[in-house]
């Protein structure tokens, strides 16, 4: 329409949906990538999390809820040294020295690693797609 200030009405909406909490302003590119590398790396402070809790922040100036040690235990692991199979293992080693424990429907540790193992190998590939999708990978 003739007159009408498109600019002006762009930003009122841009203005008014960042009041209302619905998007995000950044004067920078926060530095995730959004696929899995051979060799992924999370961020320094989601690593840290991981090892604590399971609630990380992501680059994105958010949260991810972790769903349970076996996430946990990877994203701890997440430092750019380690392919999959190097992670599969490692955090398999988590479990072995039971520094993390999968628990069963009955709220008991599971001891058996075979279970442990195929649970790991269920989880994997899933979860680290997932952290890319987060915002939590930086390698």
């Amino acid at each position: 329409k003739e007159g009408q200030d498109v600019t002006a009405d762009i930003a009122e909406l841009l203005w008014s949906t960042y009041c209302a909490g619905m998007v995000d302003l950044h004067v920078y590119v926060p530095p995730f990538v959004a696929s899995v590398s051979d060799r992924p790396v999370a961020s320094p402070l989601a690593r840290c999390q991981a090892r604590v809790g399971d609630v990380v922040s992501t680059l994105h100036q958010r949260t991810l809820k972790l769903g349970g040690p076996i996430q946990r235990g990877l994203l701890s692991l997440l430092d750019g040294t380690r392919d999959r199979a190097t992670l599969r293992t490692d955090v398999l080693d988590l479990f072995g020295a039971g520094t993390l424990e999968l628990l069963g429907e009955d709220g008991k540790p599971i001891l058996d690693m075979t279970i442990v193992s195929k649970s790991v190998d269920e989880q994997m590939d899933d979860f680290l797609q997932q952290a890319a999708r987060a915002a939590v990978l930086i390698g």
